[in-house]
């Protein structure tokens, strides 16, 4: 018999209760594996923590990561992840990384309230749970199960704020749950950037900027005079900056990681195409890393899990994997 672990964080899949401020949550792991239940499969539930995504802490995620480590110990290695949406591709990104090898793990969440006719949790669990227990999903690495649509963990983004049909890839999806079956029609390159040691519980002040026409750095300037341990800004299209706003980054990157991302969201970032004085060739000669075809949010993620594993030497080494 299977066993499988549902490990709750909270979320709008958990809020089955409205109280006079807004919705609450109410619900937790035991509740999803109830609903889960099948006479072949053996449940446990975590309750993690209990509250909206948005309030999700370093912590949390040290929890998460240890959670998932002692599962593996009592030979659980099949996880299903609930969380809430606002924060629910940097989890997987997150655990992609830091994740036991051992461990299949699929997250997954609701965009709409079980106080709503139109819930969507029990549904996402159901197909969470089919992606899970196929063997064609093995080797997959951590996947997000929303609106019967399997992504992967790198390639996954939160693209509206209230629909459904939320959750989308880009180039595409791996596959898509139907009839209780997972069809998986795309396979991930590799799995890259895989962080090994102890997750320091203590976060890392990593800030994340987009520049914008006209910016003058007065912001990357601004966050050079306080403390700051790294730092991510979404550039102009394939990794461009101000003149103004580059100054600022080339003169940060001197004494502390910067890293420059595409804020249009998707794809590969260019290493010599213009002479501008903002150009992608004078920032990455000047110590600025590029995040290669991540995004932004992802990029942050990656710098801050890199500091909190003890990668800060192999940080040019750790998204050059994102390069190809």
């Amino acid at each position: 018999m299977d066993r499988i672990a549902v490990v709750s964080l909270g979320g709008t899949i958990a809020m089955g209760h409205r109280g006079p401020d807004g919705l609450t949550v109410s619900l937790g792991a035991n509740d999803f594996a109830h609903a889960l239940a099948r006479p072949d499969l053996s449940f446990t539930g975590v309750d993690l923590c209990s509250r909206d995504s948005s309030e999700l802490s370093a912590r949390d995620l040290s929890d998460l990561v240890t959670t998932l480590t002692r599962l593996g110990d009592e030979g659980i290695h099949h996880v299903i992840v609930t969380t809430g949406t606002d924060s629910m591709e940097e989890v997987a990104f997150a655990l992609e990384r830091l994740a036991p090898a051992s461990a299949r793990v699929v997250v997954t969440g609701a965009m709409r309230a079980p106080t709503l006719d139109s819930h969507d949790g029990p549904a996402n669990l159901r197909a969470a749970l089919s992606v899970l227990t196929s063997a064609a999903s093995r080797d997959l690495g951590v996947v997000v199960v929303m609106n019967d649509e399997i992504h992967g963990a790198d390639l996954v983004r939160k693209s509206h704020a209230t629909s459904t049909a939320s959750f989308t890839s880009y180039p595409g999806a791996l596959g898509w749950v139907g009839d209780g079956v997972a069809l998986l029609v795309n396979r991930p390159a590799t799995r890259r950037a895989r962080l090994e040691g102890p997750l320091d519980p203590a976060a890392r002040h990593v800030a994340l900027v987009t520049t914008y026409l006209g910016d003058e750095g007065r912001t990357l300037h601004a966050l050079g005079e306080g403390s700051l341990d790294g730092l991510v800004i979404e550039a102009f299209g394939s990794g461009r900056l101000t003149p103004h706003a580059a100054d600022a980054a080339l003169t940060l990157a001197q004494r502390l990681p910067v890293v420059v991302a595409s804020r249009t969201g998707a794809g590969l970032l260019e290493h010599s195409t213009y002479s501008a004085p903002g150009s992608e060739s004078r920032l990455l000669a000047g110590g600025v890393l590029s995040a290669g075809w991540l995004t932004g949010v992802q990029a942050r993620v990656l710098l801050e899990l890199a500091l909190r594993t003890g990668y800060s030497a192999r940080l040019a080494e750790l998204f050059a994997e994102f390069q190809i």
